[in-house]
């Protein structure tokens, strides 16, 4: 069943309805595509368009033993900076959301515009902006600064960098570290956060979009190839000379334009007499006729379809033209075994290439 298909088949089929296929693909693109959308775009009321931006400032003071001595005479503490840099490389979605419930987690993706499954696979540099962390070592503090839009989120960066710092100071010895100041304040803002664009009352979440983009884009590649498969692997085509050789046939000739064809068939005529222009399909009738047009051919040709007994009967020899992509293996089989039925020779085949 398919000795007669394979992966340069497929992609040959698939270039023959080019123009069908970018069709059903831009369908199947637009319909995955559209729930993305639905989910970026968020509809705000006009009075309500004005989101809110919560800005937390958190300082922490630490001492240790190991006080040094600056250029200026000022006193300096190493942990400062190691506890600022602690913070900076644990923000990240794995450690923020780790063990939070599913509700707060909904939340909070609701109040950011970001989906809840790339919230856990943020890292640090998503948050640059968002979240700043700095270190003194003069006065041993380390503020850490959040700015986004919700106050959930700010809440529990809190908790966790509270149980962060608290966890190393168990494993320091002589060191401690107590958070000293910590307030929250808020401000109007026209968008929600940086991905989303504010239109009229309308957000929309451009990371949505660009994920929905790539898996749309996936999808549409493999639905099309998928679809070709099926109409052709039970019923593949003939994609090249190969296809022909395997029938005997002593002449294929690979068609290159109607100049050189009309010198082709007055050869053929002069050394094996009047031959009649067949094909297994219209469709490469009408195609090859297109081609004609396109080379404003004044020479006419009368080609037959093979499914025309009158025709074959009609014919002492026949010189079949085909083209890749569109003549089947099954109908060329058939009209070479109509034409051994009616004793009549077959004197080569004038293949279209792709």
């Amino acid at each position: 069943m398919f000795e007669n298909y394979s992966l340069a088949d497929l992609l040959a089929n698939t270039y023959k309805n080019f123009k069908k296929n970018i069709i059903v693909a831009l369908a199947a693109f637009l319909v995955v595509l559209a729930p993305f959308v639905l989910k970026a775009v968020q509809h705000k009321d006009a009075d309500t368009s004005h989101g809110t931006n919560y800005s937390t400032y958190i300082v922490y003071n630490v001492e240790s033993d190991r006080v040094s001595v600056g250029e200026n005479g000022e006193k300096l503490e190493p942990f400062s900076e190691f506890f600022a840099n602690l913070i900076y490389a644990n923000m990240n979605g794995a450690y923020i959301f780790e063990d939070v419930d599913e509700k707060v987690l909904d939340k909070i993706s609701d109040d950011l515009s970001i989906d809840k499954v790339q919230l856990r696979n943020t890292d640090s540099n998503y948050w640059s902006g968002k979240i700043e962390v700095k270190s003194t070592a003069e006065n041993g503090s380390v503020t850490v600064r959040l700015l986004t839009a919700s106050e959930e989120f700010n809440e529990l960066v809190e908790e966790k960098v509270d149980a962060l710092v608290k966890e190393a100071e168990t494993h320091l010895e002589n060191v401690t570290i107590n958070k000293v100041n910590s307030f929250t304040t808020s401000s109007p803002t026209d968008t929600e956060n940086e991905d989303e664009i504010a239109v009229k009352g309308v957000a929309i979440n451009k990371g949505t979009i660009i994920k929905g983009a790539v898996i749309a884009f996936i999808f549409a590649v493999f639905f099309v190839l998928f679809m070709n498969f099926v109409l052709y692997v039970f019923n593949p085509s003939m994609n090249g000379v190969s296809a022909f050789e395997k029938y005997g046939l002593k002449f294929i000739y690979e068609y290159r334009g109607t100049a050189d064809l009309a010198e082709v068939l007055k050869y053929v005529e002069e050394n094996e007499g009047k031959v009649t222009l067949m094909t297994t399909s219209d469709k490469v009738k009408t195609s090859f006729d297109k081609k004609l047009a396109k080379d404003e051919s004044s020479v006419k040709y009368d080609i037959v379809n093979s499914k025309d007994t009158h025709a074959v009967l009609a014919a002492d020899k026949i010189m079949f033209i085909e083209e890749c992509g569109i003549t089947r293996y099954r109908d060329f089989e058939k009209a070479l075994r109509q034409a051994e039925n009616f004793g009549k020779e077959v004197a080569g085949v004038i293949n279209i290439p792709l």
